[in-house]
């Protein structure tokens, strides 16, 4: 009986040191898991910072191009105005005089009254700011605070 005791013992020692192996294995791949899961963060850390660098690079990228576009319409896309075509102010339509003295927009190239393109701008396309009219001067200052947000 003390045998049959001492054999079923053994048994139960060799099983506790199979799993004890088990164990020690489980514990070693969950060690190694974690230090790949470890990397895989680092690396998805370091992937995630390099998109917004160029997220911020193409935005830097489509405010260059849009200034671009800009000086492309100022150059070619609106026609400067004669001055003898115009006799009224584009906004007000208030009549050309002495007095009342024609001035083009530099961005639009209409003509207008001084009370209508009082307003000055940087554009693209002059190294000083500018005068352009009231609407001209809506749109642009709509479209910097749209590309600064």
């Amino acid at each position: 009986m003390l045998q049959q005791q001492l054999h079923q013992e053994k048994d139960t020692t060799t099983l506790l040191k199979t799993e004890l192996q088990q164990v020690e294995g489980l514990k070693k791949e969950l060690r190694k898991l974690q230090e790949e899961k470890q990397q895989l963060e680092k690396n998805c850390e370091e992937q995630e910072q390099a998109l917004q660098e160029m997220g911020l690079h193409l935005s830097q990228s489509k405010l260059k191009m849009e200034d671009i576009k800009e000086v492309n319409k100022a150059l070619k896309g609106h026609t400067w105005l004669k001055d003898d075509e115009a006799t009224h102010c584009k906004q007000c339509e208030k009549e050309f005089s002495i007095s009342r003295r024609k001035h083009h927009c530099r961005n639009c190239g209409d003509i207008f009254c001084s009370t209508c393109s009082s307003n000055e701008l940087a554009l693209p396309s002059y190294p000083k700011p500018v005068r352009v009219c009231d609407t001209c001067h809506t749109l642009l200052l709509q479209r910097c605070s749209s590309n600064a947000s």
